[in-house]
């Protein structure tokens, strides 16, 4: 069965933050551009949807009031004005020059870095899953005389580096705690 995209800022049944067609325009004029099309659209649509998946996991509750558990992501959701938004995006702040709501560019091409990011590991998976070993306690391995260090690091699991430094601006860093 084909991935069924859907991409409608504020909708209440989103699952993408970016289209199938504006993803493939971000890649098109790039060096990864023929990479990117070898796929089919039912693999780039899937990506798609799984990046946006993981985009949203990184801020965390949207639903919550405990300090805790809210969002990390800057500003509010439109959630006054689209009581049905189930995405973290667009925020309050989120409109196009005409005043019509709008997901940012950021966002969309955190998104496409990170589904490319998936379908490569998906066709070259790595010898060692560093993020596994990572999440172990590993600082260092050595396989066949190739050594590498493991130290602390900014991207979050899972995460490409690159969709990182698109979705990075967007994430509160430090919570304030009322006493």
């Amino acid at each position: 069965m084909a991935a069924t995209l859907t991409c409608t800022p504020g909708g209440g049944s989103d699952n993408s933050y970016i289209s199938l067609a504006d993803a493939d325009a971000y890649f098109v004029n790039g060096l990864r551009g023929e990479t990117w099309e070898e796929w089919t659209s039912d693999q780039r649509s899937r990506a798609l949807v799984e990046a946006t998946q993981q985009i949203e996991r990184l801020g965390g509750s949207r639903v919550s009031t405990d300090s805790a558990n809210r969002s990390r992501f800057r500003g509010e959701p439109y959630e006054s004005l689209l009581s049905d938004q189930c995405l973290h995006f667009p925020r309050t702040t989120d409109l196009d020059e005409g005043g019509s709501i709008i997901v940012p560019q950021g966002v969309k091409d955190a998104v496409c870095e990170q589904a490319y990011f998936l379908l490569k590991k998906q066709d070259e998976p790595d010898l060692l899953d560093r993020a596994d070993l990572r999440r172990q306690g590993v600082k260092s391995v050595s396989v066949d005389g190739i050594s590498e260090s493991y130290g602390a690091t900014e991207v979050p699991d899972g995460i490409a580096a690159e969709a990182w430094e698109h979705i990075r601006q967007y994430i509160v860093r430090n919570f304030y705690v009322r006493g």
